[in-house]
């Protein structure tokens, strides 16, 4: 798969290794792919094809995007965006989306148009979540939907079940959270985030306690932004606060594992995003970021629900053509 060797990441903060993806497991379990940052341009456009076929020929149970199916500077047109919604919808199993920045939120920048990001995430809603409960790809799976069970506006905030392991997705986006400021920014797109990062939180606590009174095994939460990059100025509000100190006091309530997905800064990681030396807390708490722009690739997480340490990883780049 792409000439890529399993990678065994050092947790730089504990000393402990990452456990590798196995290719079968003696405990039964399942693996799922993870995507993001991509296609990001013309050359990653023209290498999805053979991403799609990689992927694929794994046989995941599912595949979750974790948005940005665009650059941040390609425009933000009708047809360039329902593309790339056709594109994961084509994959030959299913695949959950999650909003990302460059999908909407930056659309207000000069090369792209400079489209209103409302406009646009309304228009990327009806592509992506046309039919809520359902997932995209060729072979979709029900899931429950915060628009369906608390909240009709945020269709994006999914969850589902694979053998005891809970998933749940949150519209959290980079550019702080689409705090950023730009020209003809209103009071619409400031309630907008008040909104979305009350949804957020809600949707987490829910999806824990529910994962809880369903003897949940372990719990992964997928999002777009790496929310630990925070502004030079202390006094910029970095758009994340409130979802973290959620996300903090939800795992150290869950007892199992729990595994955060995210994209944005276009670096492959495994690490404990809470954990140090001067404060180790959570340690069952993982981080996966997947690869973005310019490498293209994905990585394969293998899930062994009855394990200490159930996730495995096995990022696999494609190579340039």
């Amino acid at each position: 798969m792409g000439g890529a060797a399993v990678l065994l990441v050092s947790l730089a903060c504990t000393g402990v290794g990452v456990p590798a993806a196995p290719a079968t497991t003696d405990r039964g379990g399942f693996s799922f792919a993870v995507l993001g940052d991509t296609p990001y341009s013309p050359a990653a456009e023209r290498l999805f094809p053979a991403l799609a076929a990689e992927v694929a020929a794994a046989g995941p149970a599912f595949t979750i995007h974790v948005g940005d199916v665009k650059g941040s500077w390609s425009a933000c047109s009708d047809s360039l965006l329902a593309s790339r919604i056709r594109d994961l919808d084509a994959l030959d199993h299913p695949v959950v989306f999650v909003p990302g920045d460059n999908d909407w939120t930056d659309c207000h920048r000069a090369d792209p148009g400079s489209a209103l990001p409302l406009e646009r995430l309304a228009y990327l809603r009806s592509l992506a979540y046309a039919e809520p409960g359902r997932s995209l790809g060729a072979r979709p799976i029900q899931v429950e939907t915060q628009a369906s069970a608390e909240n009709p506006e945020f269709p994006e905030h999914q969850r589902w079940s694979r053998d005891g392991v809970w998933f749940a997705t949150l519209h959290m986006v980079g550019s702080r959270n689409g705090l950023v400021a730009f020209p003809g920014r209103s009071a619409a797109d400031d309630d907008e985030v008040a909104r979305r990062v009350e949804a957020s939180a809600s949707w987490l606590r829910s999806t824990f306690a529910a994962a809880a009174s369903g003897g949940a095994r372990a719990v992964v939460i997928a999002f777009q932004a790496n929310p630990w990059i925070r502004p030079a100025d202390p006094s910029i509000p970095s758009g994340f606060d409130e979802i973290l100190a959620a996300l903090e006091e939800e795992a150290a309530r869950f007892a199992g594992p729990v595994l955060l997905i995210h994209g944005d800064s276009h670096t492959f990681r495994v690490d404990r995003p809470f954990w140090s030396e001067e404060q180790p807390r959570l340690p069952h708490v993982m981080r996966l970021e997947t690869f973005g722009a310019p490498d293209v690739g994905w990585v394969l997480v293998t899930v062994e629900p009855g394990a200490r340490d159930p996730f495995g990883f096995q990022p696999l780049r494609i190579p340039p053509r």
